[in-house]
């Protein structure tokens, strides 16, 4: 465990791990009914949310234990994370319009959070 770094690193680690954890908690049971009930549909905008939102609450999920366990590339794994969320989002955005469903902005919110952390872990000191 990373004992040297700062209170203000090891409460974003922890942070990330709680958030994610829930995110997980809620998520998983849905893919797997909806995996189960055979009604996981590629043209379904909301089916293609709740599958990238789960793909990021695992990212940040492993993201936070790696970090927490000292791993010196958590700066950098960060970074990477973002930019596959980025991508993911692209992606989601590219279904709404080709779909043409009805823009929701609860669709940036896997983008918010993964700039809002990468923010945080840049600035914070070691």
């Amino acid at each position: 465990m990373s004992g040297n770094k700062s209170v203000g690193l090891k409460i974003l680690w922890w942070g990330e791990i709680i958030v994610s954890a829930r995110i997980l908690l809620f998520c998983m049971p849905v893919l797997i009914n909806k995996f189960l009930e055979k009604s996981l549909h590629t043209q379904s905008v909301d089916d293609w949310f709740i599958v990238i939102l789960t793909t990021v609450a695992l990212l940040y999920f492993i993201l936070g234990i790696a970090s927490i366990m000292g791993h010196k590339l958590w700066r950098a794994f960060h970074y990477v994370t973002l930019i596959l969320v980025v991508f993911l989002i692209i992606g989601l955005l590219r279904q709404v319009a080709v779909h043409s469903v009805a823009f929701h902005w609860a669709y940036l919110s896997p983008v918010i959070f993964s700039v809002v952390v990468t923010v945080f872990a840049t600035f914070l000191k070691d």
